[in-house]
């Protein structure tokens, strides 16, 4: 059965990018059914065989109950803080279905690196036959910018830094010739539609994380994972240089041979043969070099001095284009905006929509935004400050959960945190595919732990029962309601 679910959710999830990532309530509802009806399928199931697998997870249908709260306060927007409802149900039950899949069924875990990378290979290859005229998608390209499936370049960039790490990650560890192909390639095309979305959060992202992860691992792992980051930054300036020399057409066929010098080199051990002496100086040592350096090539393109002059004026041109700051200062005026609506109700918040049913009484200057620009923002002023505070006090102790039992898997840790950080700079928590995919990456970590500390103590058995009895009801009663509503 879990073989069944398993597979049943990466098909949803992959669905998913066709419907514009769900980012629409109305794309959302068929999903939100199918979803609750295989939730309540497994509630149906650990009744029956009294395995609870995965009792100890409904005390997270508690985030439910705090995006209904402000349909109290708020009656008469209630059909659409219900929408809210219906997702955080529908994302809690997609977490609580992965982890009685990993934990189930163990095994399962090793193919999930393949499935996300059949998120990746479906968004690049949607994206590259619409970029050769294959397929008509006037929303795949947004001023430019490679867009994808979702339709906004910055949340597909992220998805493609996401993407890119978790590829470097994956290459870190010596697998099979297959395996290793499909790294090599998939990290030049991830690479490449990266940058072809201009999505500069998504590329700061990437380097908070990847300099975040570099302090975790041996020095010399450090220098392979930088010589491969290099190597590919070179084939993707390649790449670029054939697209405006000779068109996409041949530039994706580039994408393709390039890699095969890539994989030459790897499969003949070239790096580990450079590599192959003793470094003896501490972890921190490099990671803290580049960081040095990134602020001090940044401080020289913002300055116009130092480095900056040194660089060849097409260069000079692009950076100081990415480096304005427009829409930094209009989120800074989104986010003032933000907390005054927040004022409202600072303690439970105003519910699902609430920015897009007032930023224009309070907007303090002239503009048209459907989003904050900003995950956490939105889920204080949907939920208050209680929300955000159980919230984060559920994921801090499911955290610390992991550190605990010895479960942190790099390979999925860094690429979510990813996600998360960009996140605090525009809306990826506003589309489905992304809670899909960051609860992808955490199931594996927590499907051996145990969340809820007081379920698992000898002693009051009585009170351990009435505790079980109340979130079943819970997860029970959210589903059916959500179904009928």
């Amino acid at each position: 059965m879990a073989i069944i679910y398993f597979s049943s959710l990466m098909g949803m999830i992959l669905a998913s990018l066709f419907s514009k990532g769900l980012y629409f309530d109305h794309d959302f509802q068929g999903y939100h059914v199918v979803i609750q009806l295989l939730f309540l399928l497994l509630l149906i199931r650990e009744l029956l065989y009294k395995e609870n697998v995965t009792t100890s997870w409904y005390g997270l249908f508690v985030m439910s109950v705090l995006y209904t709260i402000p349909a109290l306060l708020y009656p008469e927007r209630i059909p659409v803080i219900f929408e809210g409802v219906k997702r955080v149900t529908s994302y809690v039950s997609v977490f609580i279905m992965f982890i009685f899949c990993f934990k189930h069924t163990p095994s399962l875990k090793k193919y999930l690196p393949h499935g996300i990378h059949s998120i990746g290979v479906t968004l690049v290859g949607h994206m590259i036959l619409v970029d050769v005229g294959f397929i008509h998608d006037p929303f795949a390209v947004s001023s430019n910018d490679f867009a994808g499936l979702l339709e906004y370049p910055n949340t597909f960039g992220a998805i493609m830094a996401m993407l890119v790490l978790f590829t470097l990650i994956d290459l870190q560890s010596r697998s099979s010739i297959h395996t290793t192909s499909l790294n090599i390639l998939m990290l030049l095309s991830y690479s490449y539609m990266l940058v072809e979305s201009g999505s500069r959060g998504a590329i700061v992202a990437f380097s908070i994380t990847f300099l975040s992860y570099l302090f975790t691992i041996p020095s010399k792992n450090q220098i392979k994972a930088i010589l491969i980051l290099l190597l590919n930054i070179l084939f993707v300036f390649i790449v670029l240089w054939l697209r405006a020399q000779y068109g996409p057409r041949v530039s994706y066929a580039g994408l393709v041979m390039i890699p095969m010098v890539f994989l030459i080199l790897w499969m003949k051990d070239v790096g580990n043969h450079y590599l192959n002496i003793e470094i003896t100086w501490p972890p921190y040592l490099l990671p803290s070099f580049l960081i040095v350096a990134i602020v001090t090539f940044i401080s020289s393109v913002i300055t116009r001095a130092g480095i900056f002059n040194w660089l060849p004026l097409t260069v000079q041109n692009q950076l100081v284009q990415w480096f304005q700051f427009d829409s930094f200062y209009a989120r800074l005026t989104y986010y003032h905006d933000a907390f005054k609506i927040l004022s409202e109700s600072p303690w439970v918040g105003l519910g699902r929509g609430a920015w897009q049913a007032n930023y224009q009484a309070v907007q303090s200057d002239s503009y048209l935004s459907n989003e904050i620009h900003n995950g956490f923002l939105t889920i204080v002023l949907e939920t208050g400050w209680i929300g955000f505070i159980v919230m984060a006090f559920v994921v801090l102790s499911i955290s610390y959960s992991i550190y605990q039992s010895n479960r942190v898997i790099h390979l999925y840790l860094w690429p979510m945190w990813l996600i998360v950080i960009h996140s605090a700079i525009d809306f990826n928590f506003s589309y489905g595919s992304i809670w899909f995919l960051i609860i992808l990456l955490i199931a594996p970590m927590v499907s051996d732990v145990l969340p809820f500390r007081c379920l698992s103590r000898e002693g009051n058995t009585v009170s351990r029962k009435t505790v079980t009895i109340v979130m079943f009801g819970l997860a029970v009663s959210y589903s059916l309601f959500t179904i009928l509503y």
